[in-house]
C-alpha cells in the first residue's frame, strides 16, 4: 500500500505520468460523448420530456426564472439545468438532441477530471487515474453521461462542494468557494446538496477520535449570505410569477414529498438496504474494489497523515451519503451519482494497490486497455441492444417523422397539440402547450386552418364533437411504429402534402 501513495511535488517523471493520465480520461470521456452521442435517441424513456421542455419553454417562450411544461404543469426542479442547458443551445446556436446532452457529458467529464487531480494529489497517479476511468465507465455513469436529467449535474455541483469542503477543512481556509458551489447545487435539484457535499466532514470527529489534531476553521458568513442569494433569490422570483403552484409543485410534492411520504414505499428495512443494493449491482464491477477499500481504510489506514485523513473524509462522503439515501422515501438508482466520485476514489486506489508490483507506466497502459475494452462493449451496447427496446424505436420513429414534417411543411408547421408526446416538438423545435379536447374541437369547427397533434382515441372525441358544431374533420398524417400508432395529425382542411406513413 505504502508503494501507491505518493506525497505531492512529485518528480518530473510522475509529472508526465499525470499528464499521460489526465490526457486518457479526456479521449475517454471524448469516446464516450461520441460512441453516446451517435446512438439512437431515447427521449421517451427516463422521463426525459420534462427537462427538455423546460429548456425550450426558456428559449421559446421567454420563461427564464420558472418553467412549467407541454401540459401546463410547473418544474419539478430548480432551474440550473435549464439554464445550462438552455444557454448552451444559444451558443451553439441549435437545441438539438446532442446539445440538450451536452449538461450531463459535461458534468461527468469534470467530475471525472476533479476526482483524477485530487486522486493524484493525495494517492498516486495509477490510482487517480483509475479512479477517474472506473467513474465513466461504470453502467450507472454511462448512462447518466448522456440523459437529460438533472442527476449528473447535480453529482458535479455536490462533488465540487465536497472537495471544496475538503479543501476548507484541510488548509483551514474560507468557506466562499463551498457555499457557492453548494448553491449551485441546491438550484439543480434542492437543499440536499449541502447535506452531501458536507458528508465527508463526519471524518472530522473519526480524526478526534484517533487522537489527530483537527478542527474546524474559516469564515462562513460571506458564503452564506451569498447561497442565500441566489438561493432564495431565485425562489422569490419564481413565486412572485407562479404563487403557490411553485410551492405545491417543488416545497410539498417533491421536496417533502420525496423525502418523509412513505405512502405506498418499500417497508422502512428494504428501504434501508436498497441503495446499497442498487451501488453494488450498477457500479459493478468496481463497487467490489470499493467495498475492499473500505474495509482497509478501517483496518489498515494510510501512515502518511494526509492521505489518512482524505481516504477518511472519502469514506465518510460515501457512507454518510448512502445513508441519506437509505432513508429518504424516494430511492432509485440514479440518485446515487453524488456519491459516485468518493466511492471511485477508493476503488481507483485499491485498485492501483492491488497492481503495486507493476510499474505505474504499465498500470496506466493497463487502464487504457481498460478504458478502450469498455468504449467498445459500450458502442456495442448503444448500437445495437438498447436500439431494440421499445422508447428508443418509438423516438427514432418520431424524429424521423419529424424531419419528414419539416421537409414537407415547412420548418415551422401550423400545429397545436392535444395529447402527443412532447418529443415530437422536441424534433421540432417548439414549445406549445397542450389545448383541451374541447378547446381542440372549437378550434378545428372554426372558420381557420387548423390542426391538431393528437392521440388516436382523442382523435375520436375530437371528430365527435367537431361534428356536432358542423365541421368535418380530416386525418392528414399517421405516426406509427411497428403496427402502434404513437398520434395522428387531423385538420379541419387538408395539407398540400402529407408525411409519409410506416
Amino acid at each position: 500500500m505504502n508503494d501507491a501513495i505518493q506525497q505531492p511535488g512529485p518528480a518530473a517523471g510522475v509529472r508526465r505520468l499525470q499528464r499521460w493520465a489526465l490526457l486518457l480520461v479526456a479521449v475517454t470521456a471524448m469516446g464516450l460523448f461520441a460512441i453516446r452521442a451517435s446512438a439512437p435517441h431515447n427521449f421517451l424513456d427516463k422521463d426525459q420530456e420534462r427537462p427538455a421542455s423546460y429548456i425550450l419553454d426558456a428559449l421559446r417562450n421567454g420563461n427564464w426564472v420558472c418553467q412549467t411544461d407541454w401540459m401546463d404543469d410547473v418544474t419539478s426542479k430548480p432551474p440550473m439545468l435549464t439554464w445550462i442547458g438552455a444557454l448552451l443551445a444559444l451558443l451553439f446556436g441549435s437545441a438539438s438532441p446532442v446539445v440538450l446532452y451536452l449538461p450531463s457529458a459535461l458534468a461527468m467529464t469534470l467530475l471525472a477530471l476533479l476526482v483524477q487531480r485530487f486522486g493524484a494529489r493525495f494517492f498516486s497517479a495509477p490510482a487517480a487515474l483509475f479512479a477517474a476511468l472506473f467513474l465513466l465507465l461504470s453502467p450507472l455513469s454511462m448512462r447518466l453521461f448522456i440523459l437529460l436529467r438533472t442527476d449528473a449535474v447535480f453529482a458535479f455541483f455536490v462533488g465540487a462542494a465536497a472537495f471544496a469542503t475538503w479543501h476548507a477543512w484541510s488548509s483551514g481556509s474560507g468557506w466562499t468557494l463551498f457555499w457557492l458551489l453548494a448553491a449551485m447545487g441546491t438550484l439543480t435539484k434542492g437543499p440536499l446538496a449541502v447535506l452531501l457535499a458536507l458528508s465527508g466532514l463526519l471524518a472530522f470527529f473519526w480524526e478526534r477520535r484517533s487522537g489527530s489534531a483537527t478542527s474546524l476553521r474559516g469564515r462562513h458568513v460571506a458564503g452564506l449570505f451569498l447561497y442565500l442569494l441566489l438561493t432564495a433569490g431565485w425562489f422569490g422570483l419564481a413565486y412572485l410569477q407562479l404563487g403557490d403552484a411553485l410551492t405545491d409543485k417543488i416545497i410539498r410534492r417533491e421536496l417533502v414529498a420525496h423525502a418523509v411520504d412513505i405512502g405506498d414505499a418499500d417497508p422502512l428495512f428494504v428501504r434501508v438496504f436498497k441503495p446499497f443494493i442498487y451501488f453494488v449491482h450498477r457500479v459493478l464491477p468496481w463497487s467490489l474494489l470499493t467495498l475492499a477499500a473500505l474495509w482497509r481504510v478501517i483496518r489498515h489506514p494510510a501512515p502518511e497523515p494526509g492521505a489518512r485523513r482524505f481516504e477518511r473524509f472519502l469514506t465518510c462522503w460515501f457512507v454518510g451519503g448512502l445513508g441519506i439515501f437509505s432513508v429518504t422515501q424516494h430511492q432509485r438508482g440514479d440518485l446515487l451519482a453524488p456519491i459516485l466520485a468518493p466511492a471511485m476514489l477508493l476503488a481507483g486506489r485499491e485498485a492501483a494497490c492491488l497492481l503495486a508490483r507493476i510499474s505505474p507506466s504499465r498500470q496506466v497502459l493497463l487502464a487504457a486497455l481498460l478504458a478502450a475494452a469498455s468504449l467498445l462493449q459500450a458502442a456495442w451496447y448503444y448500437h445495437r441492444v438498447e436500439p431494440q427496446t421499445a422508447p428508443v424505436r418509438q423516438t427514432e420513429r418520431i424524429r424521423a417523422f419529424a424531419a419528414e414534417t419539416q421537409a414537407q411543411w415547412g420548418d415551422d408547421p401550423p400545429f397545436d397539440y392535444v395529447d402527443a408526446p412532447y418529443t415530437f416538438q422536441l424534433y421540432l423545435g417548439t414549445m406549445k402547450r397542450n389545448l383541451t379536447v374541447d378547446d381542440a374541437a372549437r378550434r378545428l369547427a372554426g372558420p381557420d386552418p387548423a390542426w391538431m397533434v393528437i392521440s388516436e382515441p382523442n382523435a375520436a372525441r375530437v371528430r365527435s364533437l367537431a361534428r356536432n358544431l358542423g365541421k368535418d374533420i380530416l386525418e392528414v398524417a399517421r405516426c406509427a411504429e411497428n403496427g402502434t400508432t404513437l398520434f395522428v395529425i387531423v385538420g379541419n382542411q387538408a395539407m398540400p402534402v402529407s408525411p409519409t406513413s410506416r
